[in-house]
């Protein structure tokens, strides 16, 4: 099960798309904010927590935040499509497993390969 935090409908559907191509018969939820994201991984066991950086209101640095506060310990990757090693650093800090930039299509490749370690 995926927790996909995005405040873009377009953007959030392209990635549960391709989850769904990459990992078939998964579920894929999603949310648009942080507060949604803490009341869903309070409630839900997810495999994976994937939050984009911007969005309105609360980033998902603050996504990053309020799940590892909540004792999730499931990889919670954060994309992001500046590339700014600042941002980069405030995400591992705030407790992402990985920050990803770059492309949707290798997006899910890299993440195949980080749930893979962290299942084995």
């Amino acid at each position: 099960i995926f927790l996909v935090v995005d405040d873009d409908d377009d953007a959030s559907l392209l990635l549960k798309r391709a989850l769904e191509k990459e990992f078939p018969g998964c579920l894929v939820i999603g949310c648009s904010c942080a507060r949604e994201a803490e009341e869903n991984v309070s409630r839900i066991r997810f495999d994976a927590v994937i939050t984009d950086h911007k969005m309105a209101g609360e980033s998902g640095i603050e996504v990053l935040r309020r799940v590892r506060k909540a004792g999730i310990a499931c990889p919670v990757v954060m994309f992001t499509g500046n590339g700014d090693p600042s941002v980069e650093r405030t995400a591992y800090d705030a407790g992402a497993t990985k920050v990803f930039t770059g492309e949707l299509s290798d997006f899910v490749g890299h993440l195949r390969v980080l749930l893979a370690a962290n299942w084995n």
